[in-house]
């Protein structure tokens, strides 16, 4: 389902917000600027006045507000009242007051109805009618969170919030502002029924009601507010929370520009990347039916590009910057490709990582993919054959512990036409998949994932997955130690092969933005992925089933293979990148190398870690005996 199928840019609602919002970014974020303000403010699009009056309570009764907005309705009723203090002024191109003439100016969830060359202009005008350290405060929905699920089968605006996110990000710095403080407030939206909230919505935006589908739309709306609802409050409404970002930029004279430099454009494509038809891809023989003929090209915010302004800066001094650029926008944008960094091999990514004041996780063990340690807290990306390519994931997705963020680099290049590229799957429009709902909620309802792994012993066999290699020891009592701590369960047989097995939730609400989002590897834990894997014999190595021990089946795993190659985009790395990824809101490829090449990845698995386990006691029933070793086998 694409997100560019409304426009907010085509229609202009007729009421400014919903009737349930509450306003946090306003009474806990602007409220204490606002009431040291003196002089004038200006509100654009300010609509029918929603924020206005709520700002009057927080002004000095001296401070003159000015209000501008294009939509005629809005327009209209304004004159049915007066306010104190306010005066409302029809806008135009260019804002009609004089330059300097404003102290602060603030615009509410207006943004994203404006294309990005409109953007440009606005900016340019704010920054006219703007006195020197004065204030722009702009509030943004994220388009995440349970309203976000809620709503998002009948209306969508993430493409336009993604939009000015990426417009004040590019332009803002270059016309001379600086950002001084950014925040994510929770606002909460209120609703008894999902008909009231669809008659909200349709109310908003009446131009809905003219799609063709629009009543299976609100079915959809339905049922996902049904999933996301939540227990109902005092007054018998459910809270959708969603939360909004507000950010405040202060025009300075005469400033340092940042040390970065983020693109409007994004990163350059590749060539083509084939999927139906390349060798040695998972599901080759099961799914290349429904798979892809060849990816999508990325997006200008996916993945963000980011580059210095100085090709000659050092490592030092670039990284508290880049510390900050991951803090603030991540996850907003779930990847950012950092480009032309002084990253040439192994140590410089451990430094810069060092610099960065960022912790790697020291060990990779008990993992389906094989990764030498190179330094520190560094990895080969894999060390799977250079020809196999290694199907889109979420890292560790399959154990308790999970790295929150991952960082990618090149130390050697492929060649044009060898392959090799690296891809990046955007969780969070996957998630949004009808299927993938349908298969999140039955997650919710079945127990959560079963993950089986099947290793044999070195000693013993050739051509498969070895423990010893997954865990890092031969030694039988340290394995089982390091299975305990990694919350699995698992059992020896006489012929020395160690299964072992753990329940995962199968999606998470990400920590920051409380977007409930498909965290999980159903397609890499199923037979069909090692169909055509050149040393791995036994497609017996890995299954996974639901939590009342269901397998899935090989349809349903087909398809998310193929919604998930719909939303990957290949990024050509490059000598001095590092692809940083939330590792809830991107997944991760690498395609199979063509020809026979050098092309070298690293990997930096960073903490904090956060935990990936089913609450509830959902699992009590797989344990059989208090010694941890054995389970209740489902039918696999």
């Amino acid at each position: 389902m694409s997100e560019s199928r409304f426009q907010s840019a085509q229609s202009e609602p007729t009421r400014q917000t919903y009737s349930g919002a509450t306003s946090r970014v306003l009474t806990d974020g602007m409220a204490p600027l606002l009431s040291a303000l003196d002089g004038k403010l200006l509100d654009i699009g300010c609509g029918s006045g929603y924020k206005v009056r709520k700002m009057l309570d927080h002004l000095p009764p001296a401070v003159d507000v000015y209000g501008v907005d294009t939509n005629p309705l809005y327009l209209s009723q304004w004159k049915e009242e007066a306010l104190a203090n306010f005066k409302l002024v029809e806008a135009g191109a260019p804002l009609p007051f004089p330059d300097g003439s404003m102290n602060v100016v603030t615009t509410s969830l207006m943004l994203h109805h404006i294309p990005f060359e409109g953007l440009q202009q606005l900016f340019s005008e704010i920054h006219r009618v703007l006195r020197e350290d004065g204030l722009l405060i702009i509030e943004e929905q994220t388009c995440a969170g349970a309203m976000q699920d809620a709503m998002y089968p009948l209306w969508d605006e993430t493409e336009g919030t993604q939009t000015a996110l990426l417009a004040s990000m590019c332009l803002l710095p270059e016309m001379g502002f600086v950002k001084t403080k950014h925040e994510l407030f929770t606002e909460t939206y209120c609703y008894k029924s999902a008909e009231e909230l669809a008659e909200d919505i349709l109310v908003c935006n009446p131009h809905l009601r003219d799609l063709p589908d629009v009543q299976r739309r609100a079915l959809q709306l339905h049922d996902d507010f049904e999933r996301v609802k939540g227990l109902p409050r005092a007054d018998g409404s459910f809270g959708l929370d969603m939360p909004h970002r507000m950010e405040v930029w202060t025009k300075a004279r005469g400033i340092k520009l940042p040390q970065l430099k983020v693109s409007s454009t994004g990163a350059p494509a590749p060539e083509a990347v084939a999927i139906k038809a390349r060798d040695r891809i998972p599901g080759q023989l099961t799914s290349q039916h429904l798979l892809p003929d060849r990816l999508a090209p990325p997006r200008p915010l996916w993945p963000l590009l980011v580059e210095p302004r100085d090709s000659s800066a050092s490592i030092g001094s670039l990284a508290g910057e880049c510390r900050a650029l991951l803090d603030e926008r991540l996850h907003d944008v779930g990847a950012v490709l950092l480009r032309g960094l002084p990253l040439k091999s192994v140590a410089d990514l451990r430094d810069f990582q060092a610099a960065m004041g960022l912790k790697s996780m020291q060990q990779y063990r008990g993992c389906t993919t094989p990764r030498a340690s190179k330094a520190d807290g560094v990895f080969a990306a894999s060390d799977d054959p250079p020809c196999f390519t290694v199907e889109p994931q979420q890292e560790l997705s399959y154990q308790s512990n999970c790295p929150s963020r991952l960082m990618f680099s090149c130390s050697s290049e492929a060649l044009p036409g060898d392959g090799g590229e690296m891809g990046i799957t955007d969780m969070r429009r996957l998630s949004r998949e009808p299927l993938i709902q349908d298969f999140m909620a039955q997650c919710a309802e079945r127990g959560g994932l079963l993950y089986q792994l099947k290793m044999v012993s070195r000693q013993e066999a050739s051509g498969n997955l070895f423990w010893e290699d997954a865990w890092g020891t031969e030694k039988k009592p340290e394995v089982e130690s390091l299975l305990k701590d990694s919350g699995y369960k698992w059992q020896w047989s006489e012929d020395n092969v160690l299964e072992f097995w753990v329940p995962v939730p199968g999606f998470v609400q990400h920590p920051i933005t409380a977007e409930r989002v498909l965290f999980a590897q159903p397609t890499c834990f199923h037979p069909s992925y090692y169909e055509k894997h050149p040393t791995v014999a036994s497609m017996s190595a890995v299954s996974v089933a639901f939590g009342d021990g269901a397998v899935l089946d090989d349809e349903l795993v087909s398809r998310i293979r193929a919604a998930t190659w719909e939303h990957t985009v290949p990024v050509r790395m490059q000598t001095g990148d590092l692809m940083c990824l939330d590792n809830i809101l991107a997944g991760h490829f690498r395609a199979g190398l063509l020809q026979d090449s050098q092309h070298v990845r690293l990997v930096s698995l960073l903490e904090p870690s956060f935990k990936n386990v089913v609450q509830c006691g959902l699992y009590e029933a797989t344990v059989q005996n208090s010694d941890n070793t054995l389970r209740k086998t489902p039918d696999m």
